[in-house]
């Protein structure tokens, strides 16, 4: 996901908008990448979800070596 919206804005300036939020994990890559982005989410459950789901996600480490491959490259190489 984080690659995902490191595409959006390549130059890392802009506002994500994420009209359907879910639990939150679209939110939570831009947060992790130092990145704006604005969630809805109509659905008071979903809304519940991303509230916990977002600050945990938004933290988690990843492999450098992972996010600095496309998705492509990472199926290749198995």
């Amino acid at each position: 996901m984080r690659q995902l919206v490191r595409a959006v804005l390549p130059l890392g300036r802009g506002i994500i908008v994420d009209p359907f939020m879910g639990a939150g994990s679209t939110v939570a890559a831009a947060e992790s990448l130092g990145l704006t982005c604005i969630g809805v989410e109509r659905h008071r459950t979903y809304f519940e979800m991303a509230i916990q789901a977002i600050p945990r996600l938004a933290s988690l480490e990843i492999d450098a070596d992972v996010s600095q491959h496309s998705f492509l490259e990472m199926l290749q190489s198995r």
